[in-house]
């Protein structure tokens, strides 16, 4: 992946920064902060939203398979440092996916108690607005 972006690539195109939250390696932080930081102005934009919201047809077809932000996917993978750096970079632990589950909801389901533990922590300290979030047809957040 570095290779790719040193020569040219760009992480602008398709959803890098999710697909880096779902790793489960011991270097997950590290290609997570390295793809942040390649196009900051974008994955800042990008941070809080769902996998594929941005293509109506990939998110409907997609929507089954469980849809969430880069957050949802580091939760549940239990990578508390991605957790960690998501939150620091304004990742917002309460948006809701299209089955209305937060990010701590993921963590709860792939069994990672610290990733929940951590997520409820927050609760006193992260507002939280998700009777706000709204749904339009096929479920993407407006």
């Amino acid at each position: 992946m570095k290779i790719l972006l040193e020569n040219g690539r760009s992480s602008s195109q398709g959803q890098l920064l999710h697909y880096a939250a779902m790793r489960k390696t011991t270097d997950s932080l590290a290609v997570l902060e390295y793809i942040y930081n390649k196009c900051l102005e974008i994955n800042a934009s990008n941070i809080n939203k769902l996998l594929d919201q941005g293509s109506p047809e990939y998110f409907a077809m997609n929507r089954r398979a469980g849809l969430g932000t880069p957050l949802h996917y580091a939760a549940r993978a239990g990578s508390l440092d991605s957790v960690q750096f998501l939150v620091g970079k304004g990742g917002n632990p309460w948006i809701l996916d299209p089955y209305r589950r937060t990010a701590c909801g993921w963590a709860i389901y792939g069994e990672q108690e610290h990733v929940a533990q951590y997520l409820q922590s927050l609760r006193n300290v992260v507002p939280s607005n998700p009777e706000k979030q709204e749904f339009n047809s096929i479920s993407i957040p407006v």
